[in-house]
């Protein structure tokens, strides 16, 4: 059939020209009135393909010309350093093979920041240039000064958004995201933190009453460590029991750790974060993340609905019989603070699952992993044993020897191993060594967090080995301009660190807001064990040869830990 009616089908889609060559737009004009409207339904969606991946061609080779370090003394432009590139992979799939085909995450940024400095460049699908970025000078500008400059990346937004909701301070950007880092900070003050240490030592009883139940036969510690810390978070953030340690089996629990999983590197969840649409398609896996997401959403709907006991989301009173937790410091801030006029109960909602996402993942790992190197090095386990004897839970943030076996912990193993941004706009980044980075609007941006806490330049050649005592002679500048002199460093013997050299909760606007909550558990739940079993590594398990595997997914996390764990008398 011909197409007088084919005006209506070229209305209807009429948007899709702007993307189409005017000299095509024109000949499919003249043509219209006599092409059939099946040819057309045919045509037009590849024309449309043609003209997105044209258009990104363009702009990925706009992209790759801008992007360059410049002497700021001579105007002059050099190449920023990367891998060989082909004239197929700017028109496929980039270095992104490469990138899939090293051992892990971490250490393909590692190679990047060996082989090529602090601002090396890849290539990305379709010719689009992307950097790892590891330069303190140029992180600070980045993660602090011009912070709301970069946001944060397609990929993750679409997972954060299916853990936490559109309106969490993982997703938000710009004015929205610092009202609601105004409004949150003052949760996390230390008097609602202290509060909190009771809830936490008894749910370490629950653990250790788990522990002594295996009567020193081999154990994972990890699947008790990631279930006693959901339990806690659970507690102390939700005012609700997930009872992650019984062997019952309970749907929150289920729908929970489906959500987690999306965040993993594998085909289905790669193709979930990156594709447009795929998330709808009816695949099992996708009805699966759908019913999780109802139950875990739902349950903290109902936890908000109990706190408003029929009162608006403003006007929530706070009851006697409440224990202590953020959700409650959540609503008593929300009554008094003027701030808070324009929050709803789907920005609270969000914020409570934003706790749960952030709160529960990186605690478990962190503490699996130093209960793991506690267990390799026996003699570091003693010391820290004798530094505890007769100390307050309350007064663990002023041992030091526990201090630094967690800063080692962090810098050794950082839960939050890799963060990423995307420019918004053409942008300048100064570079250490006087020169500067022009970086192109839309550029993915990686920092190699875990990298750089590994990095010989920084730590030493024995930056891959957990010692504690390291912290002896280092210390971490609170703010760029805390950083002594070179000479005033030798004199005093202690070496510091840039702030963007350690930092294990990120940094700037968007660094961890639970930073100190989570900090307080894990010296609670680390120096407890310590002090009632002896941790070690069995002889006939994998870990007497190897280190643990490790799976990066929204952290890094220990696939199994199998360990044993001895009464102390």
């Amino acid at each position: 059939m011909h197409l007088p009616s084919s005006t209506l089908f070229f209305e209807q889609i009429k948007h899709l020209r702007e993307l189409i060559p005017p000299q095509l737009v024109d000949a499919v004009d003249r043509a219209r009135t006599t092409v059939p409207t099946a040819a057309v339904v045919i045509a037009l969606p590849a024309i449309y393909i043609v003209a997105k991946y044209a258009a990104a061609q363009i702009r990925n080779r706009r992209s790759r010309h801008y992007l360059a370090i410049v002497d700021p003394k001579t105007g002059m432009r050099s190449a920023v350093p990367g891998p060989p590139t082909s004239l197929m992979q700017i028109l496929t799939v980039g270095q992104v093979p490469e990138m899939l085909a090293a051992p892990s995450i971490v250490a393909h940024q590692s190679q990047m920041m060996a082989q090529y400095g602090p601002a090396a460049r890849t290539i990305y699908l379709m010719g689009a240039p992307s950097l790892t970025l590891s330069d303190p000078k140029l992180l600070h500008t980045m993660m602090a000064v011009k912070s709301y400059d970069f946001s944060v990346t397609e990929e993750a937004r679409a997972a954060f958004t299916l853990a936490t909701g559109p309106r969490g301070m993982l997703v938000i950007e710009g004015d929205v995201h610092k009202a609601h880092r105004r409004l949150i900070n003052p949760i996390f003050n230390l008097k609602v933190l202290k509060s909190l240490l009771p809830v936490m030592q008894s749910t370490f009883s629950e653990l250790e009453q788990v522990i002594r139940s295996s009567k020193g036969a081999t154990i994972d510690f990890h699947s008790l460590s990631v279930n006693v810390t959901l339990n806690v978070i659970g507690r102390t953030a939700l005012d609700t029991d997930f009872d992650a340690l019984s062997n019952r089996a309970h749907a929150i629990n289920w729908a929970y750790s489906r959500i987690v999983a999306a965040f993993s590197f594998d085909l289905f969840h790669t193709l979930w974060r990156a594709v447009p649409g795929f998330r709808y398609l009816p695949l099992p896996g996708n009805i699966a993340l759908v019913k999780a997401r109802k139950i875990v959403f739902g349950r903290v709907s109902d936890i908000m609905s109990s706190k408003m006991d029929g009162h608006s989301l403003h006007a929530a009173p706070v009851k006697a019989s409440d224990r202590p937790s953020l959700v409650a410091a959540l609503f008593d801030e929300l009554s008094k603070n003027p701030d808070s006029a324009t929050f709803t109960f789907e920005d609270v909602q969000n914020e409570l699952l934003t706790f749960l996402a952030a709160g529960h993942e990186t605690s478990s790992n962190l503490f699996s992993m130093i209960m793991y190197y506690l267990a390799r090095q026996p003699e570091i386990q003693a010391k820290l044993l004798r530094e505890l004897d007769g100390v307050d839970p309350e007064e663990y943030g002023q041992c030091t020897y526990l201090n630094w076996v967690v800063h080692e912990g962090l810098r050794m193993h950082s839960p939050a191993y890799t963060t990423g941004r995307k420019s918004k706009y053409d942008t300048t980044l100064p570079l250490s060594d006087g020169r500067s980075l022009q970086v192109p609007k839309n550029t993915m941006i990686f920092v190699p967090i875990q990298s750089i806490h590994r990095s010989t330049a920084i730590y030493g050649d024995d930056a891959n080995t957990f010692r504690p005592e390291r912290w002896a002679n280092l210390r971490v500048a609170t703010t760029v301009a805390d950083i002594p002199s070179e000479e005033e460093q030798v004199a005093t013997g202690i070496k510091t660190l840039h702030p963007y050299q350690f930092f294990p909760f990120n940094a700037g606007p968007r660094a961890c807001i639970g930073r100190q909550f989570a900090l307080m558990e894990i010296r609670l739940f680390v120096a407890s064990l310590v002090h009632a079993f002896q941790v070690e590594i069995p002889s006939d398990s994998p870990l007497a040869a190897a280190e643990p595997e490790i799976k990066y997914g929204v952290t890094a996390s220990p696939v199994a830990l199998p360990l044993r764990f001895v009464a102390r008398a």
